[in-house]
């Protein structure tokens, strides 16, 4: 446990859902101070619909670092990438990019040796060229490994 306290960089594997679509995001982080931690993540959620891919830069802040169990909240801003499946959806094969803003919470446990268990949540804004603004959801669950 006491190199989990004193970790630098982590790589972490996740696997949720995206407003009610499969997805699977990668990422790696940066421990800047015991309670702040610089990640950088990029997912990908595949519909019947559309495809989507995003990728954001986020501040995660530990309000506990020294518990195993450990409660953290994120801000970020990023982009998100949609490709409509024209065979399904009738608007061609235009990719709409949007910018988003992303807040959210999670928990992560220290499980073994040099492995973190995580739990997040997001809440993301993405800035259409519509007249309203798309709001979506994530939940994931995932594993970090650090060194």
């Amino acid at each position: 446990f006491e190199d989990y306290g004193n970790r630098n960089f982590e790589f972490s594997v996740f696997g949720g859902v995206l407003e009610s679509v499969t997805s699977l995001s990668l990422g790696t982080s940066w421990k800047w101070t015991d309670n702040l931690i610089a990640e950088a993540t990029f997912a990908q959620a595949l519909g019947n619909f559309s495809e989507n891919i995003l990728w954001s830069a986020r501040l995660q802040h530990h309000t506990f670092p020294e518990w195993k169990l450990s409660p953290y909240l994120t801000i970020g801003a990023g982009q998100i990438r949609t490709r409509p499946r024209s065979n399904l959806v009738q608007s061609g094969d235009e990719v709409r990019k949007s910018d988003m803003y992303e807040v959210g919470a999670g928990l992560r446990y220290y499980f073994a040796r040099n492995i973190v268990v995580k739990l997040e949540y997001r809440n993301i804004i993405a800035l259409t060229d519509r007249d309203d603004q798309e709001r979506l959801e994530e939940i994931k669950l995932g594993f970090a490994v650090f060194f």
